[in-house]
């Protein structure tokens, strides 16, 4: 359990640097509504990534 633990900020700095980079290259093409869309749903995904993680270490802090 504690490796999953160790690994999943990694994971997530993995998953959103090219969506990162992915969402600048549709920023520049298209000024559209949907990549604001997307941006968002990314920026709500690694908030409850986040959350979920940190209630996982305490839970962890707190159980050993």
């Amino acid at each position: 359990m504690s490796v999953i633990v160790v690994i999943l900020p990694f994971a997530f700095a993995a998953l959103l640097f090219p969506a990162c980079v992915i969402y600048c290259c549709f920023h520049n093409i298209s000024q559209s509504d949907n990549s604001v869309i997307y941006i968002r749903i990314l920026i709500g995904v690694m908030a409850v990534a986040a959350a979920v993680y940190i209630l996982v270490m305490m839970n962890q802090v707190f159980l050993s």
